[in-house]
């Protein structure tokens, strides 16, 4: 293929924006609302197509990247044929060879700092935790109310109510 050295010097300049932190496509500004609602809805009908895959049937994850993959040669042969890419350049190869590395890479990103947005917010919930149970004008039900999973049986309360109180014995004498 006579344009995989400028696919992959693209690629490069996509690379290093990224690595730069520049945004890539500032002209997509106005449309990164539609793509995140287009990645939701496509999420959306793979979660369907799966409550739908043929039940007792082996490789369900592999039949849907099957069917993705197809999905994305279908919609790139087509942009191929009705002339939305330029002429000299193959729509499978600039999917294939720029664009699928680029999102790759975009989406690790994000993941990373979804994770530590994540991880902080952990770190925060489990903070207010503490100073509740170290505060002893906080009963522990507010805690068990604020705090554990709304859902919980009644056995499982009281076992959360025992442990938080053995925690707090613990380390309110540890205060003392």
């Amino acid at each position: 293929m006579s344009n995989k050295k400028e696919y992959n010097e693209l690629r490069e300049r996509m690379k290093a924006m990224l690595d730069a932190n520049e945004n890539l496509y500032p002209e997509m500004n106005p449309i990164a609302d539609w793509i995140d609602l287009f990645t939701n809805k496509m999420r959306s009908a793979c979660a369907e197509a799966m409550r739908n895959f043929p039940e007792g049937q082996k490789g369900p994850c592999e039949a849907l990247m099957l069917a993705l993959a197809r999905f994305n040669c279908i919609v790139l042969e087509k942009f191929q044929r009705e002339g939305f890419v330029t002429d000299g350049n193959n729509a499978y190869d600039i999917f294939c060879d720029v664009l699928m590395p680029t999102a790759h890479e975009m989406v690790l990103r994000e993941m990373a700092e979804k994770e530590g947005d994540e991880q902080d917010s952990e770190e925060s919930r489990a903070a207010s935790l503490a100073a509740d149970l170290m505060d002893p004008s906080v009963t522990l039900d507010d805690i068990i109310n604020k705090h554990l999973p709304d859902d919980m049986t009644d056995d499982e309360r009281q076992q959360a109510r025992q442990k938080l109180q053995a925690l707090r014995d613990t380390y309110m004498k540890k205060e003392d």
